[in-house]
Order: C-alpha cells, then sequence, then structure tokens
C-alpha cells in the first residue's frame, strides 16, 4: 500500500511518516510513504505516481483538504481518503464525508487509533470491518443466532444537530459500533432489511455456539456502545434483542421481536431491552371487543377522526399501563381487522396482504416517540382508506386541512405542520392542493391571510402592523408588500379608498 500524507505542519507530517514506518516495520504492507505541504502540490504528485491511500489535513493554505478530496474523488475515484481534524472543526468533517472520506483522525494522532485504521485500509475492508452480511446468509448460518437493532433516539435534538445532518449521525453510529466489533467474531451487520426511519440506525446479528454464549456477544457490544454514545458522544441510543434462536427463521420473526424491544423506549426512555419471554402478549379480551365495537360504530357512520383519535387514546393508555408486545399485537390484529372491514365496503376492489400488515407494524415500532407512532397509525388508516375510495378520502382530507389553515391563520403554520394532521405526507397534500384548488399550499394560505387583512383593515384605529401579528407576519413590512402584490393596493392606500379614517 502506497500512502501520501497532505499536511502543512512539518512535524505532523513527519510524525505520521513515522507512525506508518512502525507499522510497516510490524507486518503491514506499506510499501511506500510521501508527503506533500499542500493540495496543489499533492495533486501535481497523484498525477505522476500511483497511491492507495491518502491522509489530508482539512486546513491548509492554498487548496485545502476539501478542495484536494473533491479532485481526488473525480480523478482517482478508487483510493481511499482519511482526513485530519481538530475538535472545533467537525463541519469541516462533515463535508470531508459527504465527499467520500472513509475515516477521520483525530489531531493530535496517536499510534492506536492509526493502527487500527491502516490496519482495516491494507485488508481491503474499507469500512466495513469485515461484518456485513446479507439476511440470507446470516439466516442460515450453522450457529445459535440473535438480532439486534441499534437507533439514535432523537436525530433532531440541539446537541444532535450540532453534528450536522442524519448522514453524519449514521457514519459516526457506524463508525462507533464497528470500533466496538472489530475485536470481535460471529458478528454481522445486516443491512438488506426493510427500508426504516432514517439511516440513523444498525440492524446486527451475533452469534455462539449456545444461546447464552450469543447474548454474551450482544451483552458485551451493547453495554460498550450505549456507554460510549451516552459518555462521549452525549445522545441516547437504544438497542433491542430479539431471543436467541438456532434454525432457519422468517425474517419477520427476530426482527419483530429486536422492534418490540426497541420500543420499550417509548416507556423507560433510553435503554438496552431484551425481548420479554414470558410476557402475556395479548390484552383483555373484553377490553379488545369493546374497542373494536367502538371502532366499528365509527366506521358506520363515517367517523374516521374518531376511529384515529380512538386509537391515539389507546397507545396512550398502553404506554401508560401496558407493554409494547402487547400494544403492537393488539395493533396489529386491529390494523388486520380494520383492513377487512374497510375492504368490505370498498368502491375500489384492493387486497393488502397480511404479511404487508406485519411489514408496517414493523416500521412503526422504529417510533422514536409516542407522538411518532400515533402520526404513523393516522397515516396508515389515510392511506387504506385512500386504496379503497380516492375520491371520497382526498376529500375529506382537503376539508380537514382547510379547516386546520382557518384555525390557526394567525400562525406561521407550515405545510409539513398541515401534513401531520391530516396524515398524509408532505407531497401527496401539495399534490392535493395543486390539483383541488389550482394553487400551490402557499398561494392558498396567502390568498387567505389577504382576505383576512381585508376584513381587519375595515376596523376604525387597528395599525398595520397590528393586523400583521394577528395574521403570523413577522415583519409588518412583509405583510405591506405581500398585500400590495395581491391587490394592487397598499394597506394604507386600500384603507384610503374605503373611507376609513387613516392608521395612525
Amino acid at each position: 500500500m502506497n500512502v501520501l500524507i497532505v499536511d502543512d505542519e512539518f512535524a505532523i507530517r513527519e510524525g505520521l511518516r513515522d507512525m506508518l514506518k512502525q507499522l510497516a516495520n510490524s507486518g503491514i504492507p506499506i510499501h511506500q510513504v510521501e508527503t506533500s505541504i499542500d493540495g496543489n502540490h499533492a495533486m501535481d504528485i497523484l498525477h505522476y505516481y500511483h497511491f492507495d491511500l491518502l491522509i489530508t489535513d482539512v486546513r491548509m493554505p492554498g487548496m485545502d483538504g476539501l478542495t484536494l478530496l473533491e479532485h481526488v474523488q473525480s480523478r482517482f475515484p478508487k483510493m481511499k481518503t482519511i482526513i485530519l481534524s481538530g475538535f472545533d472543526e467537525f463541519a469541516y468533517v462533515q463535508q470531508a464525508l459527504r465527499l467520500g472520506a472513509i475515516d477521520y483522525l483525530l489531531k493530535p494522532v496517536n499510534v492506536p487509533d492509526l493502527t487500527k485504521t491502516i490496519e482495516r485500509i491494507s485488508s481491503g475492508l474499507n469500512d466495513t470491518y469485515n461484518i456485513h452480511r446479507s439476511w440470507k446468509r446470516f439466516n442460515e448460518l450453522d450457529a445459535f443466532k440473535l438480532l439486534a437493532v441499534v437507533d439514535i433516539d432523537n436525530p433532531q435534538e440541539t446537541r444532535a444537530l450540532e453534528f450536522g445532518d442524519w448522514q453524519t449521525l449514521s457514519w459516526m453510529l457506524r463508525k462507533s459500533s464497528f470500533e466496538i466489533l472489530q475485536d470481535m467474531t460471529g458478528v454481522y451487520l445486516i443491512e438488506e432489511m426493510e427500508s426504516r426511519m432514517d439511516s440513523c440506525n444498525m440492524i446486527c446479528g451475533f452469534t455462539g455456539e449456545s444461546p447464552e454464549r450469543a447474548m454474551e456477544q450482544f451483552e458485551r457490544f451493547a453495554s460498550a456502545l450505549f456507554e460510549f454514545w451516552e459518555d462521549r458522544v452525549r445522545l441516547s441510543i437504544s438497542i433491542g434483542v430479539s431471543r436467541p434462536y438456532r434454525h432457519d427463521h422468517s425474517e419477520e420473526a427476530p426482527y419483530s421481536e429486536a422492534l418490540t424491544a426497541l420500543l420499550t423506549r417509548l416507556y423507560r426512555g433510553s435503554c438496552i431491552q431484551k425481548y420479554p419471554e414470558d410476557e402475556q402478549a395479548e390484552i383483555g379480551s373484553a377490553s379488545f371487543a369493546r374497542l373494536w365495537q367502538q371502532l366499528e360504530v365509527s366506521l358506520d357512520v363515517g367517523d374516521i377522526d374518531r376511529v384515529i383519535e380512538r386509537l391515539h387514546e389507546f397507545v396512550r393508555e398502553s404506554v401508560k399501563q401496558g407493554t409494547p408486545r402487547q400494544l403492537m399485537w393488539s395493533l396489529e390484529r386491529l390494523m388486520l381487522d380494520l383492513n377487512g372491514r374497510i375492504n368490505q365496503n370498498a368502491l375500489i376492489p384492493f387486497s393488502i396482504e397480511a404479511r404487508h400488515i406485519t411489514q408496517k407494524v414493523n416500521q412503526m415500532q422504529w417510533s422514536r416517540s409516542e407522538e411518532a407512532l400515533q402520526q404513523q397509525i393516522g397515516k396508515w388508516i389515510n392511506d387504506l382508506l385512500l386504496s379503497s375510495d380516492p375520491e371520497e378520502q382526498e376529500g375529506q382530507i382537503m376539508l380537514k386541512a382547510k379547516k386546520y389553515i382557518r384555525e390557526h391563520l394567525g400562525e406561521m403554520i407550515s405545510l409539513e405542520e398541515v401534513s401531520q394532521h391530516t396524515y398524509i405526507s408532505r407531497s401527496h397534500l401539495s399534490r392535493l392542493f395543486r390539483n383541488r384548488t389550482g394553487q400551490t399550499f402557499l398561494e392558498y394560505l396567502t390568498d387567505l391571510k389577504i382576505e383576512e387583512s381585508k376584513k381587519m383593515l375595515t376596523e376604525p384605529g387597528i395599525k398595520i402592523y397590528e393586523v400583521a401579528e394577528k395574521l403570523g407576519y413577522r415583519d409588518w413590512k412583509h405583510f405591506s408588500r405581500t398585500f400590495k402584490n395581491k391587490t394592487g393596493y397598499g394597506p394604507a392606500e386600500y384603507r384610503a379608498n374605503l373611507n376609513i379614517s387613516p392608521l395612525e
């Protein structure tokens, strides 16, 4: 392996060169190590000599490290790259990762960190640590197996946003996990599963010659990762794990068990949780029958809002009194029954297989909060109704959206906020506004605000800034410009033409 080091500080360049020579003497196949003072000089070298690995500082005079990475990515796509950064340069790290850097090293670089990274690269494993496997290959292993799911509890909290977007958080989760897993055997990262909320999570498989040994592997990994994120990253994560099993199994069973364990965080907060083996899953038959009867009556009278509201109440009560296993067992049964009930009266025949409902329940269990779970339930019901009678359901959605907008006209509401209230996707709601009103959501909202402002301006003595504030405008000048663009008059001019006393 040939390595090029790029840094404008002589001490860092030579220090890294010496470390790499030590690694070469210890048996790691490093054949050539060269240095460069900046990006421009590095590009000259790269055009004449072959290198397998580039280690570069981010902040340098002339061509900086990020610009160098851009050139390397386009001209030498097979070259692996590592960046050097300080604690206060994480914004650069985020951009470097997007440009294809496979790792970063904090300055001052120490021998153990460099050794781990170089060993991984020299073995040709890139950032996988040889633990990537498909579900099928993992499931066929002749050993006791268990499945674990790992998820960042709140990628939108202030601390998380300091690190950047979800791609950066995902990379951090994998990097910290790989560093724990690299010295372990019988551990696999399962990537070929159904899509999940975002990629701020992982699915891992653990094996052992006995159920106890497989669980020991998991516990060693989980405790180390949990502690690292709590103490070093200062973000909370949760981990759920299935029961051990031996022979081939359907994907849904251990995966669903791990997700049910993960859902415990709605009850307990951030946690490491095993699937509860001895827990009674089914809620009382009388309670379930009463709930289903209430849902059926609401469906009979077409009160879909009440259906969703009752299911939300059920989730709230379950989080307070029940367990994740009871909650998800009941939800899956309710979804199957609702699917059958709505399909009976559908104008357009449709079919949703039971396995698709199971997959949907699994997706719901990635929910990071009670509110997120309720959103998933409401959206599923809306999607089901859209399949059965799209014209009627779209009309109901628009009525609900318009009502919500009018009730919150004095606030700075967004399309995202209204889509959450109506339980459909942002893009779907945007299309509905265009198709059914001939306007974008923003155009519709602005027209409503202007119409309301015209009524307000007929009130004697009211000031323009008061009208703007009541309609959710942060700046009265912005309101005035918008009013004039829509009506051809400024607010004061409009008022004067109505022969109302001028504003003070």
